[in-house]
């Protein structure tokens, strides 16, 4: 992610506790049948608000000024906060009286749930299709912005924000501690793990992992996942679908592997679960551990730390089915408020800032654009290896998604259960019923 981002804690899913919501206004006409794609001129003066997260402070900031130029009487009133920060007041915020015209969201029933329940955003399928953001998603990738209007099932039902760019977790490995062991970068999940062993043989901390807050070991678990369970399957399973199962034989051998990274002393566990995220990547671009498994909005905090020449990027290893599998999205979506006086307008601003002619952009502030299409090269070689990563892992229809959008509380369930597993005070098979559990009793609930 772009060197503005203050703390790099990307998809940690924090339990909101949220006040009565008024029920929103009545959708807007711009919303229901007539849409406005241009004319901008004519408004006189208008101010589009925009909140959202400071990965994004770059790209908008520069986009925006763009379309300003385009159209002198719209300006822009753009505000950002830290991941933490923002998720923990974005219910609050739409919620009020003067809410954004554009607010960013959040995948699955912590965030965007409640918002399509309370009627705080609008619907975007009149925009999809008189824009062609169609075009620009495939419909499983789509499907991260789908809710049923009541906000109770994810996945399916209209569709209620859109993306800027890429998210995902994959490899960094520290290039000259690599090939001091005589190895290139791993090309399969068997290469990988002999690659840890031979760190772990060297003398060398195989891979650096900080689980103070519990989420990064979801990250580093989904390298693991990726080698035994299909993307389909572990999608079906955050959606909510029927006879899903996180504690399937696929998934127990993927924390059966994981476990024994941090019995074989690849993944310090001891040390893992005291050490904070921020710390833990520091001291990776100060040469401890050989290997970084973590979302690849570090690359440019640890390009700038290490060298372009010193780190380096690569999607997960593939196992046995040869197919890339991810913990992989799109970033947090963009909403359109409905207390907004200006939806069409704002609905032309999320294209225009997402047109794939503006892809350089995004590629020069270190992020991968979502937009199919999307042009641009990338300005150094970090960058380009995410590209790289990024279309092995939509090629390969990878996406898995972030597994603690699959229940209002799975982010603690998932987060402790896998704190305990590094911890050794739980079993694989323990972990994965535990997991399953919950997904279990939340859908009953439903």
């Amino acid at each position: 992610m772009s060197g503005t981002r203050a703390s790099s804690t990307r998809r940690r899913l924090l339990p909101l506790v949220v006040g009565t919501m008024m029920a929103a206004s009545a959708v807007p006409a711009a919303a229901q049948d007539a849409i406005q794609t241009d004319g901008w001129e004519s408004l006189g003066d208008v101010t589009i608000s925009i909140q959202g997260e400071n990965a994004s402070r770059g790209t908008l900031e520069a986009l925006t000024a763009q379309f300003t130029a385009q159209y002198p009487n719209v300006t822009f009133d753009l505000q950002f906060k830290s991941f933490d920060d923002f998720m923990s007041t974005v219910l609050q915020i739409a919620d009020s009286p003067n809410a954004p015209d554009i607010i960013f969201g959040n995948q699955g029933y912590t965030v965007d749930g409640p918002l399509v329940e309370a009627g705080l955003i609008l619907p975007l399928d009149a925009y999809y299709e008189a824009y062609g953001w169609n075009d620009w998603y495939a419909p499983g990738t789509r499907a991260q912005f789908q809710f049923t209007e009541d906000g109770r099932t994810f996945g399916s039902g209209p569709i209620w924000g859109i993306a800027e760019s890429a998210d995902f977790v994959g490899v960094f490995y520290n290039v000259d501690k690599l090939a001091a062991l005589g190895l290139e970068a791993p090309t399969t999940f068997a290469e990988l793990e002999a690659a840890f062993a031979a760190a772990k043989a060297a003398g060398e901390l195989p891979v650096k992992l900080g689980n103070l807050e519990g989420w990064p070991a979801t990250h580093t678990f989904g390298i693991a996942q990726g080698a035994f369970v299909p993307a389909a399957d572990m999608r079906a399973w955050v959606f909510g679908v029927e006879g899903a199962d996180f504690a399937s034989a696929a998934n127990l051998q993927a924390a059966q592997a994981f476990q024994a990274w941090v019995d074989q002393g690849w993944v310090d566990g001891p040390a893992a679960n005291g050490l904070g995220y921020d710390q833990s990547w520091q001291e990776f671009a100060n040469g401890d551990g050989v290997f970084l498994l973590g979302g690849h909005w570090l690359a440019a905090d640890l390009r700038d730390r290490m060298g372009e020449d010193k780190v380096a990027f690569i999607a997960p290893p593939p196992g046995d089915s040869g197919s890339v599998v991810a913990v992989a999205s799109l970033s947090l979506p963009l909403h359109i408020s409905s207390k907004s006086a200006h939806p069409d307008l704002a609905a032309a601003v999320i294209d225009f800032v997402m047109d794939p002619d503006k892809g350089q952009t995004y590629l020069d502030n270190g992020r991968i654009p979502a937009s199919a299409g999307s042009v641009g090269e990338p300005s150094d070689a970090v960058t380009a290896q995410l590209k790289v990563a990024w279309d092995r892992i939509a090629a390969d229809d990878g996406l898995i998604y972030y597994q603690d959008w699959a229940t209002d509380t799975m982010f603690g369930t998932l987060t402790s259960s896998l704190q305990e597993l590094i911890g050794g005070r739980t079993t694989p098979e323990d972990f994965v019923t535990t997991v399953q559990d919950d997904w279990a009793a939340f859908q009953s609930s439903r």
